[in-house]
């Protein structure tokens, strides 16, 4: 009995952590400094800082959000969204949970679940999805999509990356 429960927990240990980002195969030196940038990008719009924004993106870097049924799908460069987040007013406080990060060489793909608050005042959720390039040793958002939505907000059970 207690062998079959010794192996039944070995062999989902495995899925259990590759569910919540753990991927064994991913360097946890690798995958912190993927999160890193995120974080930073999130700091940044908290405190209005155009600057820390944009350290945080490659060259060219594009966005773009999943609309709501029957609008059609917008590509912006980050350019206009740096402005938007550096300019003063109530913190854009995005908190972010259970990562996914893969990586392969110098290509990394982020994906977590967000809350999106202005202020004090809760705004949606939706689960934001970044792909990074390492630009001379450092990891840059080339490419950011969300999706937005107002249910499905609850956090939970998620762990939030700190």
């Amino acid at each position: 009995m207690r062998a079959r429960l010794l192996l039944t927990l070995l062999l989902a240990s495995p899925v259990a952590a590759t569910a919540q980002g753990a991927d064994p195969m991913v360097n946890p030196a690798t995958r912190d400094s993927v999160i890193a940038v995120a974080k930073r990008l999130f700091d940044g719009m908290r405190h209005h800082d155009g600057a820390m924004i944009a350290s945080t993106f490659a060259d060219g870097a594009m966005m773009s959000g999943v609309p709501r049924v029957g609008q059609p799908v917008r590509f912006q460069s980050t350019e206009r969204f740096v402005t938007q987040a550096g300019n003063p007013g109530e913190p854009w406080d995005e908190q972010i949970y259970d990562p996914i990060v893969q990586v392969d060489g110098d290509l990394a793909s982020l994906w977590v679940f967000y809350t999106f608050s202005l202020g004090e005042q809760f705004s949606h959720c939706g689960v934001d999805n970044f792909q990074m390039i390492r630009v001379e040793g450092e990891w840059k958002i080339a490419f950011l999509a969300d999706t937005r939505r107002e249910t499905g907000c609850e956090t939970a059970g998620r762990v939030r990356v700190e």
